[in-house]
C-alpha cells in the first residue's frame, strides 16, 4: 500500500538532513580513501609513479562521480514508488538544467542555480582528487637537473654571506615551485574548460537515461548517447 504523503517541510529535512548527506558521506569517504591509497603509493614509488597514480585518481573520481549521481536517482526513483507520488519529481530538474538562459541574465538567476546544493553535493567527491592532481603537479620540481639543485644547495650555503644568493635562491626556487604547479595547472583548467560541453552534456544524458530505465521520465534529452538506444527501453 502506498505511503502517504509527506509534508513538504517533512520531506525536505527527510532528504535533505537525511537521505542525500548519507549517501553524499559514503561516496566521500570512498574518494577520500582511495586518494590517500594512491597518494601514499606516489609518495613510496617515487619518479613517474605519483603521475601515474594521479591519472588512476581521476578515473577513480570519475566512477565515483557516476556511481554517486546514479545512487540518488535509485534513491528517489524507490522513495517516489513507495509514496505513490512523486515526492521529488525528476522531469522538472532534468528540464531546468536543460533550459537555455536568457540573453543577458546573471547566472545565479537561471533555472540551473536553484541546485546549487545539487552540483556541491556531486562534486563535492571530486575535491580529494583536484588535492592530489595539485600535489601530482608539485612533484615536478623534483625533475630539476641534478646540475641545477646543486647550484641551488650552493646558494643556501652562501645566503649569509652574499645577498646576492640569498635573492637569486630565493627567486629561483620560487619560479620553479611555480612552474611546476601554475603550468600544468593552468593546462588542466584549460582541458577541463575545453571538455566541459563534452562531458557534462554526456553526464546529464546518462543520468537522463537512468531516470528514464527507473521510470522517473518519459525522454531523454539529445546528445551523445543514441536515442534509439536511451529512450527505446519501455518501464
Amino acid at each position: 500500500m502506498p505511503l502517504q504523503t509527506p509534508s513538504s517541510e517533512r520531506t525536505s529535512v527527510f532528504l535533505f538532513l537525511g537521505l542525500f548527506p548519507h549517501l553524499n558521506g559514503v561516496f566521500d569517504f570512498l574518494s577520500y580513501g582511495v586518494t590517500l591509497g594512491l597518494w601514499r603509493l606516489g609518495l613510496r614509488r617515487g619518479g613517474i609513479v605519483p603521475w601515474l597514480a594521479g591519472i588512476v585518481d581521476i578515473g577513480a573520481a570519475l566512477l565515483l562521480f557516476t556511481g554517486l549521481g546514479a545512487a540518488l536517482l535509485l534513491a528517489i526513483a524507490v522513495m517516489n514508488r513507495l509514496a505513490g507520488v512523486d515526492i521529488l519529481p525528476l522531469g522538472p530538474i532534468f528540464a531546468d538544467l536543460r533550459s537555455a538562459p536568457l540573453p543577458g541574465q546573471p547566472w545565479l538567476e537561471t533555472p540551473q542555480a536553484r541546485y546549487l546544493w545539487l552540483y556541491a553535493m556531486l562534486f563535492s567527491t571530486l575535491v580529494p582528487t583536484l588535492i592530489h592532481a595539485g600535489l601530482s603537479c608539485l612533484s615536478l620540481a623534483q625533475w630539476a637537473p641534478m646540475g641545477l639543485r646543486k647550484r641551488y644547495v650552493g646558494w643556501i650555503d652562501r645566503r649569509d654571506d652574499n645577498v646576492c644568493a640569498e635573492i637569486g635562491v630565493t627567486v629561483v626556487l620560487g619560479l620553479t615551485w611555480f612552474v611546476s604547479f601554475a603550468l600544468p595547472l593552468v593546462a588542466l583548467v584549460w582541458l577541463v574548460q575545453s571538455l566541459l560541453p563534452l562531458v557534462g552534456e554526456t553526464y546529464l544524458q546518462l543520468f537522463e537515461t537512468l531516470a528514464r530505465w527507473l521510470g522517473q521520465i518519459d525522454s531523454v534529452g539529445p546528445g551523445y548517447i543514441p536515442q534509439g538506444w536511451a529512450n527505446g527501453i519501455d518501464v
